[in-house]
């Protein structure tokens, strides 16, 4: 972006437009002041650049976009000379950061993992033996009993410690990490049988699926049985998050946004995108920040390692997961898998 000396836009170019969503003939001539009303912090940077004539940089900004948006960029200020060292105007420049934001927060995501992993590992004896004293006692007590009432109470602690058990052997996968058996799958064919599974599922009989399926992409090398587990639980996400009613929509696409570089002797490999959408009430911000911290749940019954597993099994495909917002309303999953 120019700014001449009155600080009126002279100039953006097309890659700026699309960073930030505005076009030039909706802001030509504008006061910078009047621009910058959503970005405050934007004006103080030119203020400081026209008031010392230094250049000015700020690392990590989060630039808040006409639709509500925000995207990471980094900023660069620097005046623009005139004719005999005068001022002609000022350069604002943005980078966008979101791929290195998106790899920063991988990396942070991995990293839980590892942890959970290797605290499951720890844990798993300490706990898993005195859940099994804990459920024979209470299955004896059961069978002794003639009372109802303690019946009752004896099968809700059977039940709560099959529960504990089920989390603690989840987040033990986590620490196996089950080798991937890859052999060349159609991913069409994988969605389509967990579609068919769905809507036999009397949870999901309210619910029209519809399908955007890009017919030109090929097999990718890839374990059929670990990424079932993973759609099939995204999927499964999204119709309770509906209510079993509505309409969720699941599509693949070639990304154009992402490729993979798994060999330094080949060229990078093409991202295949497989995205869930539901019409759900959506993922609030709070909620959406911990959704991948182990055991972090809003459901009353849920581990909160569902989308962990998830994750794992997109990363240990050289894949990767990211949650955001449906514009018609609810919540979208994009799962980027490569294609080779």
């Amino acid at each position: 972006m120019v700014l001449n000396e009155e600080k009126r836009i002279i100039y953006v170019n097309p890659a700026w437009e699309q960073l930030c969503r505005v076009s030039f003939a909706s802001i030509r001539e504008l006061p910078f002041h009047d621009f910058a009303l959503r970005n405050p912090h934007l004006e103080s940077l030119v203020e400081k650049t026209m008031e010392t004539g230094a250049s000015h940089h700020e690392m990590d900004y989060s630039y808040r976009t006409p639709d509500g948006g925000d995207v990471p960029v980094f900023i660069t200020t620097s005046l623009i000379a005139g004719i005999a060292g005068t001022t002609a105007g000022l350069a604002l420049t943005f980078q966008d950061i979101s791929y290195f934001k998106e790899i920063e927060t991988n990396t942070k995501q991995a990293h839980r993992l590892h942890l959970l992993g290797k605290l499951a590992a720890t844990m798993a004896h300490e706990i898993k033996n005195p859940l099994g004293g804990i459920r024979g006692s209470a299955q004896l007590l059961d069978m002794e009993t003639r009372d109802q009432d303690q019946k009752v109470l004896l099968q809700a602690i059977i039940k709560e410690v099959d529960r504990i058990n089920r989390i603690v052997e989840t987040a033990l996968d986590l620490k196996r990490s089950r080798e991937l058996r890859t052999s060349p799958v159609n991913i069409h064919k994988t969605l389509n049988e967990i579609l068919l599974l769905e809507k036999r599922n009397e949870k999901s009989s309210g619910i029209n699926f519809k399908v955007e399926f890009d017919p030109s992409i090929p097999h990718i090398p890839a374990d059929e049985a670990q990424l079932t587990q993973l759609f099939l639980n995204l999927i499964r996400n999204g119709v309770e998050a509906m209510d079993g009613e509505g309409e969720m929509a699941i599509s693949t696409r070639v990304s154009s946004e992402y490729q993979v570089q798994q060999d330094a002797q080949k060229p990078p490999s093409r991202m295949l995108l497989v995205e869930v959408r539901d019409k759900g009430k959506g993922i609030p911000p709070e909620v959406r920040e911990n959704l991948f911290t182990p055991f972090f749940t809003t459901k009353k019954a849920g581990s909160g390692l569902g989308l962990i597993v998830c994750q794992q099994v997109a990363e240990k495909h050289k894949g990767w997961i990211k949650l955001g917002q449906n514009p018609e309303g609810g919540t979208s999953v994009k799962v980027w898998l490569p294609l080779k």
